[in-house]
C-alpha cells in the first residue's frame, strides 16, 4: 500500500513541476515586460530632452544625440533598478533608432 501511495505521489510530483517551471518562466517574463515598457517610457522621455537640448546646441549629430539618450536611459534605469542586461541594451538602441526614424518622416526632415 505505502509503494502505490509513493508511487503516486511521485506521478502526481511530475506532472505537477512542469506547471511549476512554466508558472517561473511567466513570471520572469513578465517581470522583464514591464521592465520593457518601462524603458521604453524612459526611452521616449530621453529623446524629448535630447531633442530640447540640441535646439541650443546644432553642433550635436545624430550620433551624438542618441548616445545622449542612451546614456540618460542607463542612468535613469540605474537609478529606478531596472535592469538593462546585453539584449534590453541592444532592444533600446533599436528603438531609440526606430523613434528617430519615425520623428524624421513625421516632421519630413
Amino acid at each position: 500500500m505505502e509503494t502505490k501511495l509513493i508511487l503516486e505521489l511521485v506521478i502526481a510530483l511530475v506532472g505537477v513541476v512542469p506547471t511549476v517551471v512554466s508558472l517561473i518562466f511567466y513570471v520572469v517574463k513578465m517581470i522583464k515586460d514591464k521592465n520593457w515598457t518601462a524603458i521604453m517610457k524612459l526611452a521616449r522621455d530621453a529623446m524629448t530632452t535630447v531633442e530640447e537640448y540640441s535646439a541650443t546646441h546644432p553642433e550635436m549629430t545624430g550620433a551624438d544625440k542618441q548616445d545622449m539618450a542612451i546614456t540618460i536611459v542607463k542612468q535613469a534605469c540605474a537609478a529606478d533598478n531596472i535592469s538593462l542586461d546585453e539584449e534590453a541594451l541592444k532592444n533600446l538602441i533599436e528603438y531609440i533608432k526606430e523613434l528617430i526614424k519615425w520623428s524624421k518622416t513625421v516632421n519630413t526632415k
